[in-house]
């Protein structure tokens, strides 16, 4: 039967990211590097004639017709190169290799070209980079240049070898006039300097970075924070004044601002006015403070949600300004965070990106995102986050341009104007293809990926496009063609004007690209991860217009009745919480695994645990486009249950699991027989209930997040009678990082559970399961950071079961009938087996049914047992049959 999916059926299908555009148009995307693991390109300008300057590490790399020049010592195989471009960006000028990495470049007023090159210093070209103008070393490497219009000129050097990192310490900034006389040399602003700029104007540099120290907080006690500082001084090095520096005494004076912030970059724009921006942990931060006054709250911009700091968690999201520079007095800022589906806050840095405005205050930011960034143009599809650029109006309120292109990061911006006010952009970086997403390319001059890591550019210019020109509307339907083989027509596309259309298709895995007006695309199978499709469709006058896609595997997930109960027991499960990005519930095949061949289909089941033990139920659930997910629960049945001890940490008024004990917080009693030991005044309860459906798990007892001296964050205490236990420890991490460990009479049991942290503010429940021999008469559980370091982390449960119980999972042998689907010319068939990671572990090539038993074979005796694929090809016609199961020894 020929099926064909449209946007209309497809409920959460369609994505319209935004109207067709005539604004912003990427002219040429392109890879340029050679065949190392370091090339990017760092520094960029744009000369008065049009001609692009690139600075960075370029390898190996050589373009036909072009002789590399070599200056200040430099061999063919130097990694520093200044790379020149042609206006339009489509062709290579000239390369100039300078010996070491060039990792900042700037232009005076006569374009000079300043490149800050590590271990080779500062080495200043005339505009065609063919001769030396000056050269100069230092006791330790150059990392940071700037240069003003008439020749005055600012470096940063410091001791790293690491000009990636955040933490430049101990730096020194030194000033040099026109015939590169030093005017003075003096510190940087804080404990972490990371960008120096030049005003000459005012003769002023400026610099910026961040210090750590610890600081008082409401309930007396200190703690580690990063606190932003820039600072101007004069050429000679006297101060002229000293922002957002606060003492230790004055940070919570006026409001709880005590986020972690970090000065990144800074820049002169084009208008003259002084551009920062800078890191913060968290939405309560200084910068609603003036940087000279903590008491006096100052006015941000604000906007959409990408513009605030609610629903954020300590992950970095932005916050930058424009400032007077000769007296570095706050203008107006804005706050930037990237946003998840569930409306959280992401991660988005530019501690190694980049600031600009041009002449009419338009800013442009850039460097390296997680997914989230509300993209106006995204031709890759899928993952919304990696190398940015981000484009505001001058009044910081409203985003005008969003984009990403690579999985890498961003560098370094260029802005240039064209003769009737509109601009030109020129933004590069770092690309790389390990995490399945290469650059969206356009014009290039280099189209693919030369080694591990290269560098990639990308030139936009701004237009009102043709005028009278009306932009494409696109739109298309998804038809499933066999297994995870997708065909995608766009036929419906149009353009009122009648004009030649260009389709470009993101596929949103390895293979990312396509193009035409009917492409067919296979994903990897089993279908395990979801992807976004994305069709960008451009005229011939630089109008477009963009739809998008998602598709992907179900995600398993229900409920049980009860998760405490004496055998016999009986348990109803429930699925009805499991989610599919393309199919309802009705459409999705349900097949649940109880105890050795007990079975049951459908979206609810019930099964009776007839003996006491620890079980582990599984859930395995498909749908019509090959995607498969998996969920399971252990359940701890006992044998007689007025024995068991079932507990339910969190809030007072939280709702408890059926069986359990709403334990809170409550310290040790001999009357009640129960209760916390050496507990911190650090601990707290917390809850997350839209994170995960689960009684237990939806609220627990936080534990101490800086732990300092002893290794023990807290001890909770059982009377028990004498003998052996089985204890089930259920956990949740609020944040993306602890090491969590637990002693059980003073044997440890559980170390270094790194319980993963979801996006919502709670995570996903991490159950550990331990047998332990009570002599005393009272269990002993301390919970502590284990041997990684810190801890934050949540124990939501404890349940506790007299006896000895191993997991006892379901188990599905391997049989002759592996494939939902047979092969026809079944003597040509080869069988594969993956695990659920899509990793082959085994091919097997042989005819007849001989191949069934030799996989059953082989997992009894290699194989441990878990979820794995096996895919029936036949290798003439391609056809696929394909079936998971769980496979024992």
């Amino acid at each position: 039967m020929n099926r064909w999916i449209s946007f209309a059926v497809l409920v959460g299908a369609v994505q319209l990211l935004f109207a067709g555009s005539n604004d912003y148009n990427i002219d040429v995307s392109s890879y340029f590097g050679g065949s190392g693991s370091e090339d990017a390109i760092y520094g960029s300008v744009i000369l008065s004639d049009g001609s692009i300057v690139l600075g960075g590490v370029i390898g190996d790399k050589k373009v036909s017709g072009v002789t590399e020049t070599l200056l200040n010592g430099a061999t063919g195989s130097s990694a520093g190169a200044v790379v020149r471009l042609a206006s339009d960006g489509k062709s290579v000028l000239s390369i100039t290799r300078i010996a070491d990495k060039v990792v900042d470049i700037a232009v005076d007023g006569s374009e000079n070209i300043y490149c800050a090159s590590m271990s080779g210093g500062i080495i200043i070209l005339d505009k065609t980079a063919s001769s030396v103008i000056h050269a100069q070393t230092f006791d330790h490497p150059v990392h940071r240049v700037d240069a003003g219009p008439s020749g005055h000129y600012a470096i940063l050097i410091c001791s790293s070898t690491d000009f990636l990192t955040q933490k430049i310490a101990s730096v020194t900034i030194k000033v040099f006039g026109p015939s590169h006389q030093e005017l003075g040399s003096f510190g940087g602003n804080s404990h972490y300097t990371r960008d120096v700029c030049i005003h000459e104007p005012s003769q002023t540099i400026i610099s910026l970075g961040f210090k750590n120290y610890s600081a008082p907080t409401d309930n007396g006690k200190s703690y580690p924070v990063d606190v932003p500082a820039y600072q101007g001084m004069s050429y000679s090095g006297t101060r002229k004044y000293d922002g957002y520096n606060y003492a230790s005494s004055e940070l919570n004076s006026n409001s709880s601002n005590m986020a972690d912030a970090r000065g990144h970059r800074c820049a002169i724009g084009k208008d003259g006015n002084l551009y920062m921006v800078f890191e913060v942990d968290g939405g309560n931060h200084v910068f609603d403070n003036d940087p000279f006054d903590v008491m006096t709250d100052v006015d941000i911009a604000g906007g959409d949600l990408y513009s605030q700091g609610s629903n954020v968690g300590t992950e970095p999201s932005l916050f930058y300004g424009r400032y007077e520079p000769s007296s570095g007095a706050y203008g107006m800022g804005q706050y930037f965070t990237t946003r998840l589906d569930n409306g959280r806050g992401n991660t988005i840095r530019i501690y190694n990106g980049a600031i600009a405005a041009d002449t009419d205050g338009t800013i442009y930011l850039a460097g390296v995102s997680a997914s989230g960034l509300p993209m106006t143009f995204d031709p890759t599809g899928g993952y919304t986050g990696g190398a940015y650029l981000v484009i505001v109006k001058s009044d910081f309120s409203q985003r005008l341009f969003s984009t990403r292109l690579s999985s890498g990061g961003t560098h370094t911006i260029a802005l240039a104007e064209n003769t009737d006010g509109s601009s030109k952009v020129l933004w590069a970086g770092s690309a790389k293809n390990s995490s399945g997403y290469s650059l969206y390319t356009r014009n290039t001059l280099q189209a693919e990926l030369a080694g591990e890591q290269d560098g990639f550019f990308a030139f936009i210019s701004e237009t009102d496009g043709q005028p009278g020109n009306t932009p494409p509307m696109a739109d298309f339907i998804v038809r499933p063609v066999s297994g995870t083989t997708l065909e995608f027509d766009a036929s419906a596309t149009h353009d009122p004007d009648g004009d030649a259309l260009e389709y470009i298709w993101g596929f949103n895995d390895s293979a990312s690209w396509g193009s035409g007006a009917v492409v067919q695309h296979t994903y990897p199978s089993p279908l395990e991860k979801s992807y976004r499709v994305a069709l960008t469709v451009r005229d011939e006058h630089g109008g477009w217009d963009q739809k998008s896609f998602f598709f992907g595997p179900p995600k398993a997930a229900f409920s049980v009745s009860t998760k405490a109960g004496q055998a016999p027991l009986q348990i109803d499960y429930n699925a009805g919480t499991t989610t599919d990005p393309n199919d309802s519930l009705s459409a999705l095949k349900f097949n649940w695994y109880f105890v050795g061949n007990s079975t049951a289909s459908g979206e609810t089941a019930t099964f009776t645990y007839t003996g006491p033990g620890a079980y582990k139920p599984i859930l395995f659930v498909a749908d019509n486009m090959a995607g498969v997910d998996s969920a399971s629960e252990i359940l701890l049945v006992a044998e007689d249950e007025s024995e068991a001890k079932r507990f339910d940490f969190g809030k007072p008024d939280q709702t408890v699991e059926p069986g359990f004990i709403n334990a809170g917080a409550e310290l040790y009693s001999s009357s009640q027989g129960y209760g916390w030991e050496r507990i911190t005044d650090d601990i707290k309860t917390g809850s997350w209930s839209s994170c995960w459906d689960d009684k237990v798990c939806m609220d627990g007892i936080e534990l101490v997040k800086y732990a300092s001296g002893e290794r023990f964050d807290g001890e909770f205490k059982v009377d028990l009678a004498n003998g052996t236990y089985t204890v089930l420890m259920h956990f949740m991490q609020k944040y993306s990082y602890g090491f969590n460990g637990v002693e059980a009479e003073e044997i440890s049991k559980i170390d270094n559970v790194n319980v993963v942290g979801c996006s919502s503010g709670g995570g996903v429940p991490q159950v550990n399961l331990f047998i332990v021999d009570v002599t005393d008469g009272q269990l002993n559980l301390v919970f502590r950071r284990g041997s990684g370091g810190y801890a934050r982390w949540f124990v939501c449960g404890i349940q506790i079961v007299p006896g000895e119980y191993a997991i006892e999972e379901q188990t599905v042998k391997a049989s002759p009938r592996l494939s939902v689907q047979p092969v026809t010319g079944s003597k040509g068939a080869t069988h594969f087996i993956y695990d659920v990671a899509g990793r082959c572990i085994k091919k097997v090539q042989k005819s007849g049914d001989g191949v069934s038993s030799m996989i059953r074979r082989d997992f009894r005796t290699n194989r441990v047992p878990g979820v794995y694929v096996i895919e029936r090809r036949d290798e003439r016609t391609m056809e696929k049959g394909i079936a998971k199961r769980l496979i024992a020894k």
